[in-house]
């Protein structure tokens, strides 16, 4: 009982305990995933790597960009349901909710569809300039480069599926099938590697995630996502008027943060060779984890905060908010110590693994900045719940500033150009306006 109590004062429910093991699995396979790459990728081709992997991860962005968008918008329209999940849809939504939800989902596929296949030409092409640049290393990467590419455009169909099933209050099951695709595309990125598959792994493991995803969804939730899709007309989500205008937004907004710390490696491929991208993708990768960890108290609690502002509860939400932003804080802090800990320690014993890491100023200013851009994303996340984007010009201000200093540091200073850069915009400028936003339109949007 005591034990249940201490969660509960935590804020752990189910779907807490699905996005934390996604990335406790992510940590647990981590140093596992770095030993075999170590085994079987050479330094060259482990640059080729995680450069890819950085360009996939600006497709995720555009796809994370999504999924809050449709989270955002279906938990408000999820607002007009009462109570319970046994009775039929029909019964349980207002007029219009359904028939609403049911034109969101029918465009968010379209839309995934036009999107997908455009930014996987965009992607491929890009890509290939990049990998192209760089001399010759005798790494094979042509034929590895097309089939991720193309195993990375049929992965993001689902996202709508999943994330409108979310702002439906079906967090747990979502995160669940969730957790099953980070469990087994990290499996099957090890089987590749150890049976010798190089950088076809990455396009291995992709499809696997598809799979896992298709299956979830039709498994859990056909039924639900039926009614939808055969759902009335007689009222419609106005995409361009209600969606577009958010959706592009966010992704200005987003673009300081996600896209400018995935284009590190790339710019460290152009000017420093495939090993010292290598580096930075791995530290990178390691550092992320502290990102998802901190995150995974807030975002299994957006549709809710959703719902509440749409019934305009504010002040269950902001007691809501304010619990999980200091559960949040306390986490942060925690894991940079053990973050920066564990380096010291790999630092100060000489460990070979820590030759595969970037020098100790810029991992520890990334560090540092993770930390830092976790706050941000808290109050960003209160904000974003409104069904509204208030960061967009800060955000491109901060982009501005970091990639300027990037591009002018990096030939000279390498990482620690950049990753100095990074702090100072996101401590100096970032977080400060983000503060004051937060007050500001906190009261603005609240007044009665």
């Amino acid at each position: 009982m005591n034990s249940l109590l201490f969660l509960k004062d935590l804020q752990i429910n189910k779907a807490v305990v699905f996005s934390l093991s996604v990335q406790v699995w992510a940590i647990a396979l981590g140093p596992l995933t770095v030993i075999f790459l170590g085994w079987y990728l050479s330094p060259d081709e482990q640059g080729y790597y995680y450069t890819f992997t950085s360009f996939n991860a600006l497709q995720l962005f555009a796809e994370m960009v999504l999924s809050l968008v449709l989270v955002q918008v279906s938990s408000h329209e999820w607002a007009a349901f009462p109570g319970g999940n046994d009775a039929s849809l029909e019964r349980k939504l207002e007029k219009g909710s359904l028939s609403r939800l049911g034109s969101l989902l029918r465009f968010a596929i379209k839309w995934v569809y036009a999107w997908g296949f455009t930014f996987t030409l965009a992607m491929g092409l890009g890509g290939a300039l990049v990998l192209g640049w760089s001399p010759q290393t005798g790494v094979i990467w042509g034929l590895p480069w097309l089939l991720f590419c193309l195993s990375c455009g049929v992965s993001h169909l689902i996202a709508p599926f999943l994330s409108i099933l979310e702002g439906c209050n079906e967090v747990k099951s979502i995160y669940f099938i969730r957790f099953l695709q980070s469990a087994i595309f990290a499996v099957f990125i090890l089987i590749g590697l150890r049976f010798g598959f190089g950088l076809f792994s990455l396009a291995l493991a992709q499809i696997s995630k598809f799979l896992i995803g298709i299956f979830g969804l039709v498994f859990s939730h056909r039924k639900k996502l039926s009614d939808f899709i055969r759902s009335r007309c007689d009222e419609e989500i106005a995409w361009w008027r209600e969606v577009l205008p958010l959706q592009w937004r966010s992704a200005l907004s987003w673009i300081s943060g996600y896209f400018i710390f995935s284009i590190f490696t790339p710019i460290m491929f152009i000017f420093h060779g495939p090993v010292q991208a290598g580096q930075m993708g791995m530290s990178l990768t390691i550092i992320s984890a502290l990102d998802g960890i901190a995150n995974s108290w807030m975002q299994p609690r957006m549709p809710e905060l959703g719902v509440l502002i749409a019934r305009r509860n504010f002040q269950k939400l902001d007691r809501l908010f304010f619990k999980i932003l200091r559960i949040s804080l306390w986490v942060i802090f925690f894991l940079m110590a053990s973050l920066l800990g564990a380096f010291g320690i790999l630092r100060l014993y000489g460990f070979s693994f820590s030759e595969r890491l970037l020098a100790s100023v810029p991992f520890v200013c990334l560090v540092l900045q993770r930390g830092v851009g976790a706050v941000i994303g808290c109050f960003s996340s209160y904000l974003r719940a409104h069904k509204k984007e208030p960061l967009v010009a800060q955000s491109l201000i901060g982009a501005v500033l970091i990639l300027a200093f990037s591009l002018l540091s990096v030939r000279e200073y390498g990482a620690i150009g950049l990753s100095a850069g990074f702090l100072l915009v996101t401590v100096l400028f970032s977080l400060p306006a983000t503060i004051l936003k937060f007050f500001h339109f906190r009261k603005e949007w609240h007044r009665d």
